[in-house]
């Protein structure tokens, strides 16, 4: 009993596994997630408002549900259902005709809305609706347009009187903002509503009033007992669809209802994800779909949403357009991926493909007699190389029904005019609109022929110009070429264009031509209308058969089995069989048996043939390329065996790859020497092609194997192998091609040096055995080449520079070369300076040995040439070999002693030597002067002295030493910051200098220093005196002076005991001092006015300072006696006393003079004595008075 059982449920569980009816589930989702997770399921999708009415709420059954069905045999493969009967009854298969009939039409109510459209559409005022099943919700679309896909299912299916005239109701209502509602549960036309009296197929029963129904839209009938559903039928799958605004919000109402009564439940089936909130880019657009767009035409992809971000691919390639649409005219697979926010992003895509637009090639005139023409004939040639399935012709008796594609003709057809143009359409089956237009015409006339008739062409066997021919062989092409078929032409053939045109005297056939070529006229008549015929010319042409002849080809058997067999090239016979001998324009082919070579089959491969027998026959098929004419020629192959000794052949190779040019033959003379004459010889590159005799070798050959190759000689009598052996091309290496590096020769004559070329064999040698070289060195290549006129070592050069060119010989082969070229240049030697001797201090051991800095003398040496350098030698050789370069500094072994220094050019390495005195010298006597005094003129402790008028008080008049003046001892020691002089002190009136003293002519620092003290005085302040004046009694300018009355005021507070007082007539005087006034206190002036010099000297010091002292004589003024000053006596009247003013006289005094002052006075006396002057106003005090 166990078993029993699981047999039982394993067969269950087979049959539910492999079920294609659709299942419902109504507890796993609830409404809200049905609409959102199921019909719409979108991160995108904005959703609001679900609410629902069915059975369930009126205590009746759930008319919603989720179904599923993944085997593919239902449309979708699941979704939401929505019924006017329980949605689990729906579930398939169908268990009987009519009887899915749930609910009264007391159970549950209807809809409003659906009452309506069921009365409007069905024409019945009274329908009412009963059962509704209402899902509603509110949503806002992302683009421009909404979708979802949906089918209907009916129990009135399958009873066609029911589908003529019952059918529930169902509709998708979509309310805008504004109020506006559309029902979008419609045909595709926009306007029909999907019911069963309006989609099911012709069941013959709808009387004449019956709703217009459209079969193509229903899908099937459910089989009793069959799957899917348990419905009777249902429809194909539609779209629902409409036009939408971005980001407004929609409310829809998806409902179904029983209608008229509540027998025979209907559903709706809603696609799961079909309820497309925005981004369809619609459907593929494929040829095989009948929705392709042409060539050059395109199409325009349209997201709807502006505002979003797109991202554009083709074939998966990023495209640059960022925008919401996408023009496209290319085929690919084309996507989008488009983000609205971080939470809302979404892709779609789409197949485009592209008609492709037929070519309408050019069609040729018919030309008929009777004007019936069978447009059809021309299908062919429009066509081309298309294919004839994937396009439609048409011919149109105008430009404009052609484009348009209407008023096709039908043929035969009668033409209207002559002639007349045809107009022919070409279009695709795929799309009418991808087309293209030609034209023809059409022409009554007499028969006229399309094509010229091929001639007629045949084989002399015997070369005598005469062959029969079978004239009917043409009469297929003749009518064709009339446009007619067989039967309805008679055809005849005549020798001239006359017999042709009257219809006398025809061939017969088969025909003897009477010359080659020949023109024969043929005649066909159109047996409808036997006066319509026409005629044509073509040629019988004879053509030669090929001349050959039979021979015999012996070959060689050289293949290690002496068996008589072996290889042969057949195609060498191939001049020699035919009479005339040339092959052009000939074919040939190779055969075992004459029937064979009859047939043309079984061609043997003439090269390499290996004969089966010996002797054995071939049968060459000799056939003309242009004509096929043949002949049959007979070849007996005969193998023979003879011997030739090996040879070898050498050369030099001449650029080094292992390859050269053999003049092969240069191998003839040995290898016929011990051969009988008349033999010939021949050279291949392998031993196969010397035994088929193919790829000849030239004679001028390149070796295609480096340094040694085998070849094969092949030894020939008339043509037949006398024998075959091996050739050796052996090439000897030439002489390494080494570079040599140019070289500079150094010259004490400018441009020519004497040079040894031997240094160079090195070089040129490399890695070779000198042994087995011969190497020589020539002026020019050409002497190299020919290896003349080879240079001797030394050898002189003869230009600047110079290029050498060297022969390099093999003296075991015999290979030589002259590749090798160097440049010889000559560099002349440093210019070098015989120095000075090198006088250097000695150190702190007065032995006359001390270090020495040599480098000291480089610049004398070089003359300051930075491009030699110096180094230093104990001998002259080493100073010639540079080595053993002396130290620096340098300790001398004796003194004097003389060294060798050695210029070089840095750039050259050229040299020169020079001999160098090295003097060891002791440090110079220094004597200690006097202190040097300066007189200071303002006394402020700072003076101007002249050094250098101590230099021969220290050194005592010794030549050859300098003297520098340091202010302190640091800086004489190091011989650095020497005063310049004249030198200002910079310590006030006494200073300590130091003199650094050292002989010219020593290098090193070899100075004895002693101080020098700089001593200030300040010279006598002393002032300028006044004038001394004197007036001239006796108008004679002179007077004497008493010239010492100053001396106090020259001093200005001085003492006089401390200085010397001198007065001169001269400044110079002054200085010297020469020529003092003797008798300065009664000196007598020489002159008026005179300035003497005062000379005052400090006793101690004897500085001095001179002033000057001007001495005056002054004339005597020359008076006028005035007129007598007279005044009214107005002021108290007879006093007579009165107020004057005494300067009125002074012009009448003076009388013109200037630079007289005048004073007045009472009496003569105190005007004498310059005393008691009297002023203005005066008040006189007697009068008169003087």
């Amino acid at each position: 009993m166990r078993k029993i059982l699981l047999l039982s449920a394993l067969i269950l569980s087979i049959t539910h596994a492999f079920s294609q009816n659709v299942a419902v589930d109504v507890s796993t989702y609830t409404v809200e997630e049905l609409v959102t997770d199921v019909l719409i399921d979108s991160p995108c999708a904005d959703i609001s408002n679900i609410t629902w009415s069915t059975g369930s709420d009126f205590g009746e059954q759930n008319g919603i549900g989720f179904f599923s069905e993944p085997s593919g045999l239902f449309p979708f493969n699941e979704g939401l259902l929505m019924a006017s009967s329980s949605a689990t009854s729906v579930a398939g298969p169908n268990t009987g005709l009519n009887d899915l009939s749930e609910g009264s039409m007391f159970g549950w109510p209807g809809d409003l809305d659906l009452t309506t459209t069921a009365q409007t559409a069905l024409s019945d005022p009274t329908i009412d609706t009963f059962n509704a099943t209402i899902i509603e919700f509110d949503f806002v679309p992302i683009s421009t347009d909404i979708s979802f896909r949906f089918l209907m299912a009916s129990e009135e299916y399958g009873t066609p009187a029911f589908e003529c005239t019952y059918s529930d109701i169902f509709a998708f209502y979509l309310t805008d903002e504004a109020g506006n509602t559309t029902n979008l549960a419609v045909l595709p036309d926009g306007t029909t509503p999907v019911l069963v009296t309006t989609v099911h197929p012709d069941n013959g029963a709808c009387p004449p009033g019956s709703p217009t129904f459209y079969p193509q839209y229903f899908s099937q009938y459910t089989a009793i007992g069959g799957p899917p559903i348990r419905h009777n039928g249902y429809t194909r799958s539609f779209t629902a669809f409409s036009n939408v605004n971005p980001g407004e919000t929609y409310h829809i109402k998806l409902a179904i209802a029983d209608a008229r009564d509540s027998i025979y439940d209907s559903a709706v089936f809603l696609e799961a994800g079909s309820f497309n909130l925005g981004l369809d880019l619609g459907n593929d657009i494929l040829v095989t779909s009948g929705n392709a767009e042409c060539d050059g035409d395109s199409v325009t992809l349209n997201t709807g949403s502006p505002s979003a971000t797109h991202s554009w691919y083709k074939d998966g390639v990023l495209l640059p357009e960022m925008g919401s649409t996408l023009e496209v005219s290319e085929p690919g697979e084309y996507s989008v991926e488009v983000v609205f926010s971080a939470a809302c992003q979404t892709s779609d895509s789409i197949i485009i493909e592209f008609v492709t637009n037929p070519i309408a090639n050019p069609a040729p005139d018919l030309v008929k007699c009777d004007g019936i023409f069978d447009l059809t004939l021309n299908d062919d040639d429009i066509l081309g190389v298309q294919n004839a399935a994937d396009y439609t012709i048409t011919y149109h008796e105008s430009d404009a029904d052609a484009l348009a594609g209407i008023n096709a003709l039908v043929s035969p057809y009668l033409n209207i005019s002559n002639p007349q143009t045809i107009h022919a359409r070409i279009e695709s089956v795929n799309n009418s609109n991808c087309f293209d237009i030609t034209s023809f015409d059409i022409i009554v006339d007499d028969l006229t022929f399309s094509t010229a008739v091929d001639d007629m062409i045949a084989c002399d066997p015997d070369n005598d110009g005469f062959v029969q021919f079978n004239l009917t062989d043409q009469d297929n092409a003749l009518a064709a070429s009339a446009g007619y078929a067989l039967a309805d032409v008679t055809l005849t053939y005549h020798e001239t264009q006359a017999d042709a045109d009257t219809g006398i005297n025809p061939l017969s056939s088969p025909y003897t031509n009477l010359s080659s070529p020949q023109a024969i006229f043929a005649r066909v008549v159109d047996n409808a209308s036997p006066t319509c015929f026409g005629t044509i010319t073509f040629d019988l042409i004879v053509n030669t058969t090929p001349e050959v002849l039979n021979l015999t080809l012996e070959q060689c058997d050289e293949d290690g089995t002496p068996d008589g067999l072996t290889e042969y090239n057949l195609n060498q016979v191939i001049p020699d069989i035919l009479v005339g001998g040339d092959p052009t324009g000939l074919s040939f082919s190779f055969h075992l048996s004459q029937s064979d070579a009859l047939t043309s089959i079984n061609s043997q491969t003439p090269s390499p043939f290996v004969n089966t027998i010996n002797p054995q026959i071939i049968y060459v098929r000799v056939e003309n390329d242009n004509s096929g004419c043949f002949a049959i020629a007979e070849v007996t192959l005969d193998v023979t065996a003879t011997d030739v000794g090996d040879v070898s052949l050498e050369a030099c190779e001449d650029n080094y790859d292992g390859f050269v040019q053999f003049t092969l033959s240069d191998a003839d003379s040995v290898i016929l020497a011990s051969l009988p004459p008349g033999l010939t010889v021949a050279y291949y590159e392998t031993a196969n092609d010397a035994q088929l005799e193919v790829n000849q070798l030239p004679n001028l050959y390149t070796n295609t194997i480096p340094w040694v190759q085998t070849v094969y000689i092949r030894v020939e009598d008339a043509n037949n192998c006398y024998g075959i052996a091996n050739m050796d091309l052996i090439i000897n290496p030439l002489p390494d091609n080494n570079t040599v590096a140019n070289q500079s020769f150094c010259s004490d004559t400018p441009g020519v040096g004497s040079i040894d070329l031997s240094v160079f064999d090195a070089e040129v040698i490399g890695t070779q055995n000198p042994a087995d070289l011969l190497i020589s060195y020539h002026e020019s290549l050409s002497d190299a080449q020919a290896g003349m006129n080879a240079l001797v070592s030394p050898y002189t050069n003869i230009s600047d520079p110079q290029t050498i060119y060297v022969r390099v010989e093999n003296i075991i082969t015999g290979c030589s070369m002259a590749l090798i070229s160097f440049d010889i240049s000559i560099n002349p030697n440093p210019n070098l300076l015989d120095p000075t001797p090198l006088e250097v201090c000695d150190d702190n051991i007065i032995d006359g040995i001390t270090s020495i800095d040599l480098s000291f003398k480089n610049t004398e040496i070089t003359a300051s040439n930075p491009s030699y350098s110096v180094s230093y030698y104990l001998t002259q050789a080493d100073a010639d070999s540079g080595i053993n370069p002396l130290p620096i500094p340098y300790t001398n072994v004796s003194n004097p002693q003389t060294i060798y220094a050695r210029g070089e050019d840095i750039n050259t390495g050229c040299y020169a030597t020079v001999s160098l005195d090295l003097i060891v010298e002791q440090a110079p006597v220094a004597n200690v002067p006097p202190p040097l005094e300066f007189c200071d003129p303002d006394a402020d402790g700072f003076g101007l002295f002249t050094l250098t008028d101590l230099d021969a008080t220290i050194t005592g008049g010794v030549v050859g030493l300098t003297v520098s003046y340091h202010e302190t001892l640091a800086n004489a020691e190091n011989d650095v910051n020497a005063l310049s002089s004249p030198y200002s002190n910079i310590v006030v009136d006494t200073q300590t200098i130091y003199a650094r003293v050292e002989s010219a002519t020593i290098a090193t620092d070899c100075a004895t220093i002693i101080e020098v003290i700089l001593v200030v005085n300040p010279e006598p302040q002393i002032i300028e005196p006044d004038a001394l004046e004197t007036c001239d009694d006796n108008t004679d300018e002179l007077a004497q002076f008493d010239l010492t009355q100053v001396e106090a005021q020259v001093l200005n507070g001085l003492d006089p005991a401390f200085y010397t007082m001198t007065y001169y007539e001269t400044q110079a005087n002054a200085e010297t001092p020469t020529g003092a006034i003797a008798t300065p206190a009664g000196y007598t002036n020489l002159s008026n006015p005179q300035t003497l010099w005062i000379r005052v000297e400090d006793n101690l010091t004897g500085c001095y300072k001179v002033r000057p002292l001007e001495l005056i004589v002054n004339p005597l003024p020359v008076l006028t006696q005035p007129s007598a000053l007279e005044l009214c006596d107005v002021n108290n009247p007879g006093d007579e006393i009165e107020a004057f003013t005494l300067e009125d006289s002074t012009l009448e005094i003076l009388n013109g003079q200037a630079g007289i002052s005048i004073s007045f006075y009472e009496t003569q006396a105190e005007a004498d004595a310059e005393t008691n002057a009297i002023s203005s106003p005066y008040t006189n005090l007697s009068n008169p008075q003087t």
